[in-house]
Parts: C-alpha cells; structure tokens; sequence
C-alpha cells in the first residue's frame, strides 16, 4: 500500500469515527506522545551508556573518524565471515 494510500484510508477513518477517545488516541499516537522509547529513551540509559554516546557524538565531528559507507560494508562482509 502506497503512502498515499494509508493517508488516504486513515482519513476515511478518522473522519468516519464518533469516540472521541478513540479520536484523542490517534492523535496522541500521530503526535508520538504514547511513544515512550522517544520520549524517555534517554533516560532508560545508564550513566556509562549516556556517556559513551556522548563521546561518540562527539567523535563523528572529526571527519578523519568517519568511513564510507562502502568501506563500512566491507568491514561488515569480513567481520560476518568470522
């Protein structure tokens, strides 16, 4: 089904449905808002994990740390055939 598609038949849905708690529902969930993993993901992590990915953020401004995708894909076929 095409993204025009869904749009579409979620339209037809919304306009033809009468709960408004069903209604507040899909809002919340359009708007991620029942999303916990966005939400709070942060917050789920230990110190040490905030940590490192706060190293790795700031280890991807450095150009001379970053690699192709390609080469990153080659790595990958080697480290796979272990």
């Amino acid at each position: 089904m095409s993204a025009k598609n869904i749009k579409v038949e979620i339209q037809h849905l919304v306009t033809n449905e009468r709960s408004e708690a069903v209604l507040q529902k899909v809002l919340r969930l359009l708007k991620h808002e029942d999303d916990e993993q966005s939400n709070n993901w942060w917050n789920t992590l230990t110190e040490e994990q905030q940590l490192e990915l706060d190293r790795a953020e700031e280890e991807i401004k450095d150009p001379n740390n970053l690699i192709s995708h390609k080469e990153a894909m080659e790595q990958a076929r080697k480290w796979l055939k272990k």
